[in-house]
């Protein structure tokens, strides 16, 4: 017998010694339950979809009638709308494990229980078989087939109350059935698609998409901007701190020192406003957010109530606290200067601090 001496393992390739091998996404979405993978089409097609549909709703369940995820097209016509009939077998979609569901779309909008949708989309985990990909290129073999078929996959399985006896009328329907509305998801660009909601960290890990470039505010103020209580407060503070009334942010413009202690003011606030819209845009069931400026308000409070020269060395004593306190642990990572600054100002509108009594 021949012994041979076993060498020094390396390194399992893309091995992470923090989470281990990591599985790829259109691995991992194999390997989900059926109801996690239904809950991954709504989420896809609630924020992947949302600018083309005007409402989704999942049915799935007893009593779907065939439809798993509905999709209201636009506006108030609920009968233009698009079905998304999910399955999640351990291999390729046959002919066989879908009988039912063309059945489920011919018996149930023959009755009129509902409309024929727009479109009627087949998702799958794991993608269609050669047999499906050929109905699917050519629809108008599915209704003689499915006609075949009826008694062995559709007459009981349709519904558990009764058998669906295929009668001279439904099978007429059927015929003329068309079947052009169904069409594939494939599992690639589902995945692809998916990557691009906010639901897709929380399944499948990447962390934080990274944060974009904060817009500058427009160089004009709008009325309703100019209404916000950290304009109207700011306007009182440089009044006191002139003896001089400013009546609007135009005004300000004849002060050169105020003038760009607003912009710059004005700066800090739309970019933490940036920093807001991206926590809701990114996170689920939490704001990151407002924990943190939960913390500044913490952070700045009993600076606010303490005795100073005028109401400008208060803001800016307060806004130079603001800076300095640290939110390290806060799930958004770096939260910058003028976003604690601006965060500041939204709480001045938040009515929480005052810069004016």
């Amino acid at each position: 017998m021949e012994l041979t001496k076993i060498k020094t393992p390396g390194k399992p390739t893309r091995g992470n010694i923090g989470i281990g091998t990591p599985i790829p996404p259109i691995k991992r979405l194999k390997l989900i339950s059926n109801e996690d993978f239904e809950d991954i089409v709504l989420e896809w097609a609630y924020d992947y979809l949302k600018i083309k549909y005007d409402s989704v709703y999942r049915i799935g369940g007893a009593g779907d009638k065939g439809r798993d995820v509905v999709a209201i097209l636009a506006g108030e016509d609920i009968s233009k709308f698009d079905i998304y009939q999910c399955k999640h077998y351990g291999g390729l979609l046959a002919p066989s494990s879908f009988w039912v569901e063309f059945g489920k779309l011919c018996y149930y909008t023959f009755k009129k229980d509902y409309e024929i949708p727009q479109n009627y989309y087949i998702v799958t985990a794991d993608g269609l078989g050669p047999a499906m990909l050929t109905y699917l290129a050519n629809p108008s073999t599915i209704n003689d087939d499915l006609i075949k078929n009826w008694d062995k996959y559709c007459k009981k399985g349709i519904t558990a109350i009764e058998d669906i006896t295929l009668d001279q009328t439904l099978e007429s329907y059927i015929k003329s059935f068309d079947f052009k509305i169904v069409k594939e998801i494939q599992p690639i660009r589902l995945i692809d698609e998916y990557s691009q909601t906010k639901w897709f960290k929380y399944r499948f890990g990447g962390g934080l998409k990274k944060r974009p470039k904060a817009e500058l505010p427009f160089e004009t103020v709008d009325e309703t901007e100019a209404r916000l209580p950290y304009i109207t407060q700011l306007l009182k503070v440089y009044s006191k701190y002139q003896d001089k009334e400013f009546k609007n942010v135009l005004e300000l413009q004849e002060d050169e020192y105020i003038d760009n202690h607003f912009k710059r003011q004005r700066f800090d606030f739309h970019t933490a406003q940036s920093l807001k819209r991206f926590s809701r845009d990114e996170f689920i069931d939490e704001d990151p957010y407002e924990e943190a400026k939960s913390e500044i308000y913490s952070g700045v409070v009993d600076i606010t109530v303490k005795k100073f020269g005028n109401e400008l060395e208060k803001v800016n004593s307060t806004l130079e606290v603001a800076r300095s306190l640290s939110l390290d642990g806060n799930e958004l990572g770096k939260i910058n200067p003028s976003d604690k600054v601006g965060m500041c100002h939204e709480l001045v509108n938040d009515n929480k601090l005052k810069w004016v009594k």
